[in-house]
């Protein structure tokens, strides 16, 4: 059925071009008139490509569908993300995002090597082809937001969890339209040295002058948007939080992401952060 369809729309993008090129330009050639033929070209062009798209798109759904329903899905998802490296490029990347995506909804887990290992393969298609590059950003968040979720049994143990004497900086936001919009903060594990443990502030700002700590702070933002430029972190549990990045100056030590969703800007520096969400401990960036 698929196959059916992607021939229709080439045989008539086929047909297309043969009228053009063989009745229509060749007084338009006499004329030499060449920008308004590649204009034409490009116009008569752009039907079958926005088809294809459409098909590629229906196409990468039915997969991540079919992976995320099977009788294992554990491996059928895992399959689907490696063959998604295969063959076409952009059937590869829309269908990498989309079966995250499936994934990550259904809570399937996975081993997350396998997320870096498709992750490493996206980011290198879109360095080959730059036209690729937006959708390539798109499906890496994807990835990092199922990441996500396989995130809470790889966590320090919640052990000793309290209220603390909180000084911390979040740069953070309501999302519209959430029924809960929250901020919740406790620390965790045990009181340390306060040049060792937890810390959450302003880049460039000095530290609060507390002796100790507690190891690690657990910041729920369910509802939120945390924009991650500008801020200074260290020893920091996030969890149900929209994580948003521009490619703005930021420190990031020892962070966990669990049940998160990220919009990272496409950029040199979102590319590098990108591929760190991909670790299997703690989180460490800066830029």
């Amino acid at each position: 059925m698929w196959f059916q369809r992607i021939g229709y729309v080439v045989i008539g993008g086929l047909l297309f071009l043969f009228y053009h090129l063989f009745v229509e330009f060749p007084d338009r050639i006499k004329d030499n008139n060449k920008d308004q033929i590649k204009a034409s070209v490009a116009e008569g062009i752009k039907p079958l490509e926005n088809s294809l798209t459409e098909i590629r798109i229906q196409l990468a759904t039915l997969i991540a569908k079919s992976a995320a329903s099977s009788k294992d899905p554990s491996k059928s998802i895992t399959t689907a993300l490696l063959d998604s490296l295969k063959g076409e490029p952009l059937v590869g990347i829309l269908t990498a995002r989309e079966v995250a995506t499936a994934a990550s909804e259904k809570r399937i887990a996975i081993d997350p090597q396998t997320l870096a290992s498709v992750g490493e393969g996206l980011q290198q298609m879109g360095f080959k082809n730059v036209s690729y590059k937006s959708e390539v950003t798109k499906s890496l968040n994807a990835l990092a937001s199922y990441r996500s979720t396989l995130n809470i049994a790889r966590a320090p143990p919640r052990t000793n969890v309290r209220q603390v004497p909180f000084t911390i900086e979040v740069r953070a936001a309501r999302i519209p339209g959430r029924p809960v919009s929250q901020i919740g903060l406790m620390g965790m594990g045990e009181e340390v040295l306060a040049d060792q443990g937890a810390l959450y502030i302003a880049l460039g700002n000095p530290p609060p002058q507390f002796k100790t700590t507690a190891k690690y702070y657990i910041v729920d933002a369910t509802g939120m948007r945390v924009i991650l430029d500008g801020s200074n972190i260290r020893n920091v549990i996030i969890q149900n939080a929209t994580i948003e990045y521009d490619g703005g100056p930021v420190r990031l030590e020892n962070i966990f992401f669990l049940n998160c969703t990220f919009r990272i800007k496409e950029g040199k520096d979102a590319d590098r952060l990108q591929l760190s969400l991909f670790a299997d401990a703690g989180i460490s960036f800066s830029a």
